[in-house]
């Protein structure tokens, strides 16, 4: 009718977050999502190495909460999760799937040990460390100092040892260094991370003749 007016009242959904790692081990995940205003809260959905799709937090009336822990995961799967807002006029669409896989960095590698030694060259031998994080170790690194207390960066025959999960000893030679003590360390990859031994020290000179 003339001088009438209508009113449209638009159902808008609320937009999605971003999904991120916060952190990981072999067992846990930490997942962590962007804040959006003006929501009731969020819904976590995740996809496990199955392609089994499911909620696993329902935090539609808790604005404040950003993250989530799911535990109980297999080391080495990777799991896809997404997460959608909610608002008075209920969920919004789902924003992009994240993979994350349940694998930490590795950890608890023991110092090498020192099998022998000469005025020119070290023996090393070393084991694998005690937990691989959930993810196959991808190889190894040795350093070392300049023989005069400096700091252990030196790389130690990077292109005969990196890039060798299945290396567990090497020797290295060092020259014009006689008399000198030498430190080495250890240090183990996977796709996550990495983890360094302690110390071990050796010094270069000869084993002396039997009387």
């Amino acid at each position: 009718a003339d001088g009438e007016s209508m009113v449209v009242l638009c159902r808008v959904k609320p937009t999605a977050p971003v999904v991120s790692k916060k952190s990981a081990t072999s067992t846990e995940i930490t997942v962590q999502w962007t804040s959006i205003s003006n929501v009731n809260g969020y819904v976590l959905e995740m996809t496990n190495a199955n392609g089994q799709a499911s909620v696993i937090y329902d935090g539609s009336y808790n604005p404040i909460n950003l993250e989530y822990k799911v535990s109980g995961l297999t080391g080495g799967n990777s799991y896809s999760f997404r997460v959608c807002s909610v608002n008075f006029n209920g969920r919004g669409d789902y924003g992009t799937a994240q993979s994350i896989k349940a694998c930490g960095a590795p950890s608890n590698l023991a110092a090498p040990t020192v099998t022998s030694s000469s005025e020119t060259t070290v023996a090393l031998q070393w084991t694998a460390p005690s937990s691989d994080g959930g993810c196959a170790v991808s190889g190894f690194t040795l350093y070392k100092d300049d023989g005069n207390g400096g700091t252990v960066t030196n790389l130690v025959d990077a292109a005969t040892v990196q890039n060798k999960p299945y290396l567990r000893d090497h020797t290295t030679t060092i020259t014009g260094n006689s008399g000198k003590v030498f430190r080495f360390k250890l240090r183990a990859d996977n796709e996550i991370g990495y983890c360094e031994s302690s110390l071990v020290a050796s010094i270069l000179a000869s084993v002396p003749s039997t009387p």
